[in-house]
C-alpha cells in the first residue's frame, strides 16, 4: 500500500508573494514534488488546515483556493477523488461560532470544501467521525477540534462520543482482519521528548488530543496488535514523526505550506527551521518506508522562486506486540535497522568509485575473529555531502523518535564516532562525551574511557547514544557498553549508531541493543583465526590487539 500524506496548507492570500502555494506558483512547487517521487499511490491523504485563519482574506477565497491545489495535486499524483481522504485543522472552523458551540455552522465552509474531494462517507458520527471503506481498507476521518469551544486547541470528547465512534466501527465488522487507517488533526497519544515541546509553554494542552486517549485505548482492544495493520495519520506539530505502539503506527508529516519567514514582519522566535514537507508510505507487513521529501532553499535565504525537493528515506520496523513476562522490562527491538537506503546506496557508490574496499588480514580486538575487509572511511566521509547526510539522518532519527536533549546523552567511540557525534551534538543539543574502544582500552587510562564527571551523572540519562563508525565483530561495542551500563539507570535505553555494520554478520554480543546503521548491505566478512594460514604466512594488516 503507497500513501501519499501532506498536512497544514495553511493557505491566506493565493497572491501572497511570500507563500510557495500562492496561484503563480503553487504549481511549480508540486510538480518538483512530482519530479522526485515514482511511484503510483493508493491514497492521497490530508490532515487539515487547509487555510490560515488568521489571514483576513474571505474563508471562501482561501478554500477555493485550497481546492485548486489539492485538484492539481491529485490530477498530477493520478490519484482521484475516490481514493482521496480528508479531515479537518484547527484552521478550518469558524472560531466564533466554536465560542457558542454552534459546531455545525462553525464548520459549513469546511463541509462544502470537502465534499468536493472525497466519496460520501458509509456512516458518520455528527460533525466527529466519518467512516470509508475502500476495497478491504477502511477509512475513519475524526475531526479533533469537535466541541473545542473556539480555544484553538484539541477538542473535548465525552462518554457518549467515544461509545458512538467505536459503535461505527464495531457495527460495520472493524475488528481485526482488515487494514483501518486513522486521520486526525492532532494525535491520540503522547508524544513525549519532542525539541518543539520544550520550546513552547502547554505545548501538550494545545497539540495533544488527550480526551481522546480513551478512544485510542478502546480502538487498541478492538483490533489484533499482533496485526499491525492499524495506522494514524495526523498533522498539526509541523514535523515529521513515526513511532509504533500497541499495534497503531502513528505517522506526521512537516507542514506543506505556511509562509516564507521574513525577520522584519515577523516575530523571530516564530521562525522554524524545520522545511516544508510532504511524506510518502510503502507499507507492507514488516516495514514500512518511510520518505520525507522536504522543500529547500538553493540560495542563502528563502526564495519565492526558487528551491528543491530533497528525499530522505527512513525505514520503520512494524513491531510485534510480545508478552513481558517482567513488565519493568522493556523490550527493545534487535534488529539492525538502516537510516536511509538512499544515503546506503551512496556509501557502497563511493566506496566502488573511490576503490575504498581493502580485502586481507585485519586482526580485531576479539582474540579469535580476523576480519578479511578494511574500508577506508577516512576518505569515504571526507565526502562533504555523504557527511551531512549521515549527520541528517541521525537527526532526524532522533527527532521522530522523541529522544528530547535532557534526558539522552551521546558518546562518541574513537576518531570517527567522536567527529560524527560532536556534530551530531551541534544540531540536536545532546550532550557529548568522547570515549574509546581499540584495543578494549588497554592503553587508555580509566579517567580516559569514561570522565569522573559524567559517571556521577548517567543515572539521570533516559537514552543513552553509542556512536562508532564500523562495526565488525560488535567486541569494542561491548566493551563500551559494560563500561557505561554499572553507572545507568537501570530502566535506561540503549541505542548504538554506526556508519557500516554488516546485516550478514552475527553480532550477537550487541543483539539485544537497537542498531541503527548508514549502511548493512556492505560484506565485511569476519572469520574465526584459526581458519586462515598463520601470520606467518598470511601477515596482518592491521590489528587492534
Amino acid at each position: 500500500m503507497n500513501i501519499l500524506h501532506i498536512t497544514d496548507l495553511h493557505i491566506g492570500d493565493s497572491k501572497n508573494k511570500r507563500d510557495y502555494l500562492r496561484e503563480g506558483f503553487y504549481r511549480d512547487y508540486i510538480d518538483g514534488l512530482y519530479s522526485k517521487i515514482n511511484l503510483q499511490f493508493d491514497f492521497l491523504l490530508i490532515t487539515g488546515d487547509y487555510i490560515n485563519a488568521i489571514d483576513k482574506t474571505p474563508v471562501s477565497e482561501k478554500f477555493e483556493h485550497a481546492s485548486k491545489v489539492i485538484i492539481y495535486l491529485q490530477n498530477k499524483f493520478k490519484i482521484p477523488k475516490e481514493k482521496t481522504f480528508l479531515c479537518i485543522g484547527n484552521h478550518d472552523i469558524d472560531i466564533e461560532k466554536e465560542k457558542n458551540e454552534d459546531i455545525e455552522n462553525a464548520r459549513i465552509d469546511y463541509s462544502n470544501f470537502f465534499i468536493n474531494h472525497t466519496n460520501s462517507a458509509i456512516a458518520q458520527y455528527k460533525n466527529l467521525a466519518y467512516l470509508y471503506k475502500d476495497g478491504d481498507n477502511f477509512i475513519f476521518s475524526l475531526d479533533a477540534t469537535y466541541k473545542s469551544k473556539g480555544l484553538i486547541k484539541p477538542g473535548i470528547l465525552d462518554v457518549t462520543d467515544i461509545d458512538e465512534c467505536i459503535n461505527i466501527l464495531r457495527s460495520n465488522n472493524i475488528t481485526t482482519d482488515s487494514p483501518l487507517i486513522i486521520l486526525a488533526h492532532y494525535p491520540f497519544i503522547e508524544i513525549s521528548g519532542t525539541i518543539s515541546a520544550s520550546e513552547e509553554t502547554g505545548w501538550d494542552d494545545k497539540h495533544i488530543w488527550k480526551s481522546a486517549f480513551a478512544l485510542r485505548k478502546r480502538i487498541e482492544a478492538l483490533r489484533n496488535p499482533n496485526n499491525q495493520n492499524t495506522f494514524m495519520f495526523f498533522g498539526d506539530i509541523h514535523f515529521p514523526y513515526q513511532n509504533n505502539h500497541n499495534g497503531i503506527t502513528y505517522l506526521s508529516a512537516g507542514r506543506f505550506g505556511t509562509d516564507i519567514f521574513k525577520p522584519k514582519e515577523s516575530k523571530p522566535e516564530s521562525l522554524s527551521m524545520i522545511p516544508r514537507q510532504a511524506r510518502y508510505y510503502s507499507i507492507n507487513e514488516h516495514v514500512i518506508d518511510c520518505v520525507t521529501a522536504s522543500w529547500n532553499p538553493i540560495s542563502h535565504h528563502e526564495n519565492p522562486h526558487t528551491g528543491e525537493w530533497e528525499i530522505n528515506r527512513m525505514p520503520l520496523k512494524l513491531k510485534q506486540i510480545e508478552q513481558i513476562q517482567d513488565t519493568k522490562q522493556i523490550e527493545q527491538q534487535k534488529n539492525l535497522v538502516v537510516f536511509c537506503p538512499n544515503t546506503e546506496d551512496r556509501i557502497i557508490q563511493l566506496i566502488t568509485n573511490k576503490q575504498l574496499y581493502r580485502f586481507g588480514r585485519f586482526n580485531t580486538a576479539h582474540e579469535n575473529k580476523v576480519s578479511l575487509a578494511w574500508i577506508l572511511v577516512n576518505k569515504l566521509l571526507n565526502n562533504h555531502s555523504l557527511f551531512c547526510d549521515i549527520i541528517s539522518n541521525m537527526r532526524e532519527w532522533i527527532i521522530s523518535n522523541s529522544l528530547i536533549p535532557k534526558d539522552t546523552i551521546l558518546f562518541g567511540v574513537d576518531c570517527w564516532g567522536n567527529v560524527i557525534s560532536s556534530q551530531l551534538s551541534s544540531f540536536t543539543n545532546i550532550m557529548n562525551y568522547c570515549t574509546v574502544s581499540r584495543a578494549e582500552g588497554r592503553f587508555h587510562s580509566d579517567d580516559e574511557l569514561l570522565c569522573p564527571e559524567i559517571k556521577s551523572d548517567l543515572k539521570k540519562y533516559k537514552n543513552i547514544i553509542i556512536v562508532t563508525d564500523v562495526v565488525a565483530t560488535g567486541n569494542g561495542m561491548d566493551f563500551i557498553l559494560k563500561s557505561i551500563k554499572s553507572f545507568c539507570s537501570e530502566h535506561a535505553k540503549f541505542y548504538i549508531f554506526s556508519i557500516l555494520a554488516d546485516e550478514t554478520q552475527n553480532h550477537y554480543l550487541i543483539e539485544n541493543y537497537t542498531h541503527i546503521t548508514s549502511c548493512a548491505k556492505l560484506r565485511i566478512p569476519i572469520i574465526q583465526a584459526d581458519k586462515l594460514p598463520t601470520e606467518e604466512i598470511l601477515p596482518s594488516i592491521i590489528a587492534f590487539k
